[in-house]
Parts: structure tokens; sequence; C-alpha cells
């Protein structure tokens, strides 16, 4: 976990919270809006959410920066999401509630405005496109069949009883989803996922 270290020069966006030095670290806000007023959560999201419609809708009036946080977000949608942000808005109208996300980045330097980040100038970042999610045991099920056609994807996937399946083997247990390249410096990886991290966050968004 080590080839982690320097995470904390990784900008603030959907992977704010990074795992470093084998430790998972959440921001103190991670449970997601606790210290917001009652009556402002309940102007935002609504007294009532009858139908999964209606969580749908709330998800994407999120999305659409119409609402300024969720209880797993705890702040307005980042740029990022600019970037992909129509696929977002399919997948939570399809009932793919999304709370954690980032595109494909291939080479970008690392003073782009956006995906920019790291220890010196002159480097370049990658990201492999990612997303985080709650969905329906049917979705789940389509999700496991088009993985198992598509070797480039790999899921993890748990619910409230602690099952947990994914199609990660041992040989690519551990994987990068962000990292940089900088002149003097090896390999920066701010950002990883294994299956002791997913199962960490799963507890966290329970």
């Amino acid at each position: 976990m080590k080839r982690t270290r320097g995470s904390g020069n990784m900008s603030c966006g959907t992977w704010a919270r990074a795992i470093r030095e084998g430790d998972v670290v959440f921001s103190s806000h991670d449970a997601g809006a606790s210290d917001q007023h009652k009556s402002e959560r309940l102007a935002m999201w609504g007294i009532s959410l009858r139908t999964h419609d209606d969580v749908f809708a709330t998800f994407l009036k999120y999305l659409q920066r119409r609402i300024r946080f969720l209880p797993w977000c705890d702040s307005i949608a980042p740029e990022t999401d600019g970037e992909i942000k129509d696929t977002l808005l399919k997948m939570n109208s399809a009932g793919f509630l999304t709370i954690n996300s980032q595109p494909a980045v291939d080479a970008a330097p690392s003073s782009h405005p956006v995906f920019g980040w790291g220890p010196r100038k002159g480097g370049f970042i990658f990201q492999k496109a990612y997303v985080e999610f709650f969905t329906a045991q049917d979705n789940l099920a389509r999700i496991v069949k088009l993985c198992s056609e598509r070797e480039n994807l790999t899921y993890f996937a748990a619910n409230a009883e602690d099952h947990f399946v994914t199609n990660c083997t041992s040989s690519r247990g551990t994987i990068a989803v962000t990292w940089g390249i900088f002149p003097g410096y090896e390999v920066v990886q701010p950002s990883i996922v294994d299956r002791g991290a997913f199962l960490l966050w799963k507890v966290r968004k329970q």
C-alpha cells in the first residue's frame, strides 16, 4: 500500500477519500450531511419519498445541481461529473443510483484545471472509468452477465446481508484507478480499489 504515498497531493474530486499508507481515510462528513438541519434536508429531498421514481428523481436533481448534497455525497456534484453527466443521468433514470464516479482520463497534463494534481509540474494524469452506485438485485444480475462477456470490466458488489460477489481474481486483486507520471518520481497511485477497501466503503454507505 505504500505506493499510494503522496495521495495528499491529489486534488479534491470524486476520489477524495483515497487509501493512504494501508488505511482508508474518510472525511468527517463521510456519513453524509449529518450536520445539516433536518428542515433543510427535507426541503431538498422532499417530505416523503413514496415510490422508486421519487428516489430516482432526487438523485437526478443532485447530478443537475438542483440540490446540494445527498446522504452519501456531502458536497455539490463535482465538476468531473460533467465529463460523463449524460451517462450518469441515464444510469440514475434506469435505477442505478450513483454516488461516486470518474471518467477515463488518458495522459491529461498535471496542470489540468479539473483532473490535474501531483507533486510537481510536467506530469501526466491517468484514470480508469469508475462508478459506484446502489441498485436492485435484478440489475446486479444484468451487470454480472455483461461483465462475463467483457474482460475489461471489473465489478465488486455487496448487499446489506454481507453477500459479496466480484469477478476480480487474485491476479488483479488490487486495481489502480488513478495514477500519475512525474519527472524524477516513481509512478504515483493515489487511488486504488480492492476487496478490503470496497467492503469498508460499503459499511460506510449503508
